[in-house]
């Protein structure tokens, strides 16, 4: 197609040429010759990359042919712009209304009765069972109020009755006024002999609680209803002396069972038998029960019956009540 366009260009560029030649004054030879000479001329300059047909010459007749131009093509007549139609806006259909629905009312749920459960049946409470204190904690608290008494005639235990006083035998103070006091922990103190029984065997010594202060010892009465229970008796007996520093250490103790009151009378009076070994420095001192609490004193052992028959294991001591009636007697 850009072959034939180049074509036509040449041969409208000739017929102007061959028009203006006319009108110069050549002639029609000379005008056809030289314009056929340019037209070769010019197809000849056209590169064409693929190769045409062979163009068949082109006669100039010799009246010049008008050239004639295309015939320009018609433009197209513009078209009104369309007027946009406006799109009516799709107005909602209207939904119906929900017509309201009454508010339920609330039924309340019934509360769910709980399956009654099976009463325990009650357990009886255990009735409790008192701890019985053992001997071992009763000497723990009352060793430091028995003492052990110093006479010119011999020795013997005492332990403390009332604040400032000590109860032991008569016949370990005998007729001394003054005697001495030793303790397991504590210097030598004097003690004065201030009451005495020897019916029953029961004496008080006094002595000074300025210089020296000891626990008093709880008593309590005892009576046959209590025969089999334990007690435990305590004493400076077995030959046992004075160390170098003066002191004596704590007094022994040894355990036995309350076995029966035997009432002497006027040979002196309600004592208590126990199998209880009582041994020579033992008498004045104190025979407790478990609880710590004084019910006699030491005082004498049954060695022979009246016909001479040897006895064993049979000790006495002076009933607590027998020593509380010195004791009232001194106080007033």
């Amino acid at each position: 197609m850009t072959r034939r366009m180049s074509t036509r260009v040449m041969l409208a560029i000739a017929s102007v040429l061959l028009i203006a030649l006319v009108a110069c004054g050549p002639s029609i030879e000379e005008i056809e010759a030289t314009t056929e000479a340019k037209i070769a001329t010019a197809i000849a300059g056209i590169a064409t990359s693929t190769p045409q047909p062979t163009a068949t010459p082109v006669t100039i007749p010799s009246t010049p042919t008008p050239v004639t131009f295309p015939t320009p093509l018609p433009v197209p007549t513009p078209q009104p712009t369309a007027t946009p139609v406006p799109t009516p806006a799709s107005t909602p259909t209207p939904q119906p209304t929900a017509t309201p629905q009454p508010t339920p009312t609330p039924v309340p749920t019934p509360a769910s009765t709980p399956t009654p459960q099976p009463t325990a049946t009650p357990q009886p409470t255990p009735t409790p069972v008192p701890l019985t204190p053992s001997f071992s904690d009763v000497y723990q608290q009352v060793a430091g109020s028995v003492v052990y008494i110093e006479t010119g005639s011999g020795t013997g235990t005492g332990w403390v009755i009332a604040e400032g006083l000590i109860a032991t035998n008569y016949h370990v103070v005998g007729n001394e006024n003054v005697v001495t006091i030793r303790h397991a922990f504590l210097p030598a103190f004097s003690g004065t002999v201030v009451a005495t029984d020897s019916v029953r065997d029961v004496a008080l010594v006094a002595f000074n609680t300025n210089i020296v202060s000891l626990d008093v010892l709880p008593m309590r009465a005892i009576t046959t209803e209590s025969i089999g229970e334990p007690v435990m008796v305590l004493g400076f007996g077995g030959g046992r002396g004075v160390a170098s520093n003066g002191s004596v250490g704590g007094a022994a103790a040894k355990n036995g069972v309350f076995s029966q009151i035997v009432d002497f009378g006027s040979q002196g009076g309600r004592r208590l038998q126990v199998d209880a070994a009582m041994d020579p420095g033992d008498s004045g001192g104190p025979v407790l029960d478990v609880n710590g609490m004084v019910v006699g004193m030491n005082q004498s052992v049954l060695e022979r019956t009246e016909t001479g028959r040897r006895v064993v294991g049979i000790f006495y001591a002076v009933h607590v009540d027998e020593i509380r009636r010195l004791l009232t007697s001194y106080q007033g």
